[in-house]
Formats: C-alpha cells, sequence, structure tokens
C-alpha cells in the first residue's frame, strides 16, 4: 500500500505452467475493479486503492534452493 492508501500491489503465488499463470493473471487483472468495489466497502474507504497484481515467486526459488 501506498502512504495515501490509493495503490496496493498484490503479490501472487501460481503454481502450473507460463500459460496458466498468464491466464490466471488476466483473469486477476479483469477482476480488478470487482474486486476494488468489493474492498471498499469491506474497509468502508472513501478512495479504494487501485489492484495492481505481481508475480511472487518465493515459492518457486524456495523449491530451486532445496
Amino acid at each position: 500500500m501506498t502512504p495515501d492508501l490509493r495503490h496496493a500491489r498484490v503479490f501472487v503465488s501460481v503454481l502450473g505452467s507460463d500459460e496458466e499463470k498468464k491466464a490466471t493473471f488476466e483473469g486477476l487483472t479483469s477482476l480488478a475493479g470487482h474486486l476494488r468495489a468489493r474492498l471498499a466497502k469491506s474497509l468502508q474507504l472513501r478512495v479504494a486503492p487501485e489492484l495492481q497484481f505481481k508475480e511472487d515467486d518465493t515459492v518457486a526459488r524456495a523449491a530451486r534452493i532445496e
């Protein structure tokens, strides 16, 4: 979250092939407006944060280390 609560970066771990990861992020991006509205209602904020989805590769790095 940025200090003014207008932008939020959401890190997502996706297991699967590159095509599946791409499809997952496309789906999340298309749902961002709906998720933003739900978030605004549940948090009762005047301005809901703009959601930006990023890949979290922690699981892949951990597997590579093992």
